[in-house]
C-alpha cells in the first residue's frame, strides 16, 4: 500500500509540474527538502500553523502538507495566491491527491487565501511555526515584516530563489542575516533556498 501510494504521489507531482500556469515552483528535490524541514519544525508540537506565500498550482503546498504527517488533523496551512486560475488548478490538484493517497484531510487543512499577500498577511492572528516564501521576490522583505510578530521562538522561515533571484530580494537577505534574531543558511539548490530559525 505504501509503495503504491508513493508511486501514485510521484506520478501526480510530475503531472502537476508540467502545468504550472506560468509560475516556477520548487523542484522535486527542493520539495523533499521542504518536507524534511516541516518534519523537523513540528517536533513536540501539539498543533502547527504554516504560512506559504505563492501557492502557484499547489505543488509546494502539497510537499508542506506531506511533511506534517500525524499533525494533519491539528495543522493549518495558510497559502496566499492572487491568480484565480492558479487557485482553481491548485484546488483540483489537492482533490486529485486526496483520491489517490491517504491525504483525505487535505482540503480541511489548507486554506487558500485569494488576494495580495501584503494586504492579507496582517489578517493572520495565529502564532506561526513555519513560513515558505515563493511569491514576488522584491516583496520578501515586506512579507517578513508583516509576519515576524506572529513567529514563535524556534519558528522556521524558508525562502525560494535566493540565489537565482538574489538581485530582486532587496534587503531580505540582510534581514535574515541579523544574528541577533536569526540563525540562517542558504542551501545551494538550483534556485537557492534560505533557512532561518528565529532565535528570540
Amino acid at each position: 500500500m505504501l509503495e503504491m501510494e508513493s508511486k501514485s504521489f510521484t506520478t501526480l507531482m510530475e503531472k502537476i509540474n508540467t502545468n504550472t500556469l506560468g509560475c516556477y515552483p520548487i523542484t522535486f528535490d527542493e520539495g523533499k527538502i521542504l518536507n524534511i524541514l516541516i518534519e523537523i519544525s513540528i517536533q513536540n508540537r501539539e498543533l502547527i500553523n504554516i504560512v506559504e506565500v505563492g501557492t502557484c498550482v499547489g505543488y509546494s503546498t502539497i510537499w508542506i502538507y506531506k511533511g506534517i504527517k500525524d499533525l494533519r488533523e491539528k495543522a493549518k496551512i495558510f497559502t496566499f495566491e492572487k491568480n484565480s486560475r492558479r487557485i482553481k488548478e491548485a484546488q483540483k490538484n489537492f482533490n486529485e491527491l486526496s483520491k489517490i493517497t491517504s491525504y483525505e484531510n487535505i482540503n480541511n487543512c489548507i486554506k487558500i487565501i485569494n488576494g495580495n499577500a501584503i494586504e492579507e498577511l496582517p489578517k493572520i492572528e495565529e502564532a506561526i511555526d513555519f513560513v515558505f516564501l515563493d511569491g514576488i521576490k522584491k516583496e520578501y522583505s515586506e512579507y517578513l515584516n508583516l509576519l515576524i510578530a506572529n513567529l514563535r521562538k524556534g519558528s522556521i522561515v524558508t525562502a525560494h530563489n535566493v540565489i537565482s533571484h538574489k538581485s530582486l530580494m532587496g534587503n531580505f537577505l540582510e534581514k535574515i542575516n541579523n544574528v541577533d534574531i536569526w540563525e540562517s543558511t542558504i542551501l545551494p539548490t538550483k534556485s537557492g533556498i534560505s533557512i532561518s530559525i528565529k532565535k528570540i
